[in-house]
């Protein structure tokens, strides 16, 4: 976060000022890769490293 400037007020203040696209790359990137990552994890039963699988819960 940090690398990347994220966690500084001002690049908030950009974002929400509509003067940098910085942050909404982060944000699409975040977005982008965690739906499909998400999916995966639900079709292929993925298991954590100890072993024990990983489930998402569904929400009501």
């Amino acid at each position: 976060m940090f690398k990347s400037e994220a966690a500084f007020w001002y690049r908030t203040q950009e974002m929400f000022r509509l003067q940098s696209i910085h942050m909404y790359g982060i944000s699409g990137l975040a977005v982008g890769l965690g739906i499909p990552m998400t999916a995966y994890l639900k079709k292929y039963a993925v298991k954590e490293i100890l072993g024990a699988p990983i489930v998402i819960q569904p929400k009501s």
